[in-house]
């Protein structure tokens, strides 16, 4: 596996701005085509009207509000468009809504299609579909893009888990290939990065989210936090399956460390720790 660039590739960027330019004017443009040089095919142009609306959302919201930049070989990426940069919306909701708002633009096309097939079956008197199921279709036409968003994103990685995803691949590279300064530093970045999200993004009061992060930083992690801090902690370690040989060590050492004031809860990847 190639190494991952965790570099901004801003050709990739100016790229996205080029792209997104050229097909706002172009869609602008047909859009008023639409509106206003097309009497001749009558109701039928407010079909094309809506699915050209439904493209050139797509569009400006892959090149400008998106922009998602893979980190190939890895099946991940991150955006940096401006709803990603500046309002610091999750990436994965900015997926959710590129594929549904696609699902509303294909399902459009497929309706103009139709549309235009029973206009032609009515005066042929030929292949004519049932109105009352026509028009059940019709209504339940905006139901599958929300459906799409909601399966999308009830379907996303946790943003604890992301960057470990990421970085985990390239520590295990790193220590394939016997480069153990180079794993050793990976190692801390992710460390650091797990510690900066249980600060920034806490699932409750006293919760720590121990995933991908090396034994001893773990142990550390959890002393710093819970010294002085009486109550009943929960400390998610999950199962051992991202660990070597999906032994569960920060699991087996926080039993080994407070043993007698910590027992594993009904979920087998979370501790719960009494401080007294």
């Amino acid at each position: 596996m190639d190494n991952v660039s965790f570099d901004l590739p801003t050709w990739l960027v100016v790229y996205y701005h080029c792209i997104g330019t050229v097909s706002l004017i172009l869609n602008c443009g047909t859009i008023f085509l639409v509106l206003f040089k097309s009497d001749t095919i009558d109701n039928f142009r407010y079909c094309i009207l809506i699915f050209q609306i439904l493209c050139t959302i797509t569009d400006f919201h892959l090149t400008f509000l998106m922009e998602p930049i893979p980190l190939f070989p890895i099946i991940a990426g991150y955006c940096v468009g401006f709803l990603a940069q500046y309002l610091n919306v999750w990436s994965h909701y900015l997926m959710a809504f590129m594929v549904s708002i696609m699902s509303a633009q294909m399902e459009w096309l497929v309706y103009c299609f139709m549309k235009k097939h029973q206009t032609l079956a009515k005066i042929l008197c030929r292949h004519v579909c049932n109105e009352r199921l026509f028009f059940l279709g019709e209504v339940g036409m905006p139901i599958l893009p929300v459906l799409v968003f909601m399966a999308f994103c009830k379907a996303g990685m946790e943003k604890s888990e992301q960057l470990g995803y990421v970085r985990e691949a390239e520590r295990q590279q790193a220590f394939d290939a016997k480069d153990f300064k180079i794993a050793g530093r990976i190692s801390e970045e992710i460390n650091m990065r797990v510690i900066e999200f249980n600060l920034d993004y806490p699932k409750e009061g006293k919760y720590l989210d121990l995933h991908y992060m090396t034994e001893k930083r773990a142990i550390n992690f959890v002393t710093m936090m819970c010294n002085g801090n009486p109550g009943l902690w929960k400390l998610e370690t999950d199962r051992g399956n991202n660990s070597p040989g999906n032994i569960p060590v920060i699991k087996r050492k926080l039993l080994e460390i407070y043993e007698g004031s910590i027992w594993v809860d009904r979920n087998e990847g979370i501790l719960l720790l009494k401080v007294l």
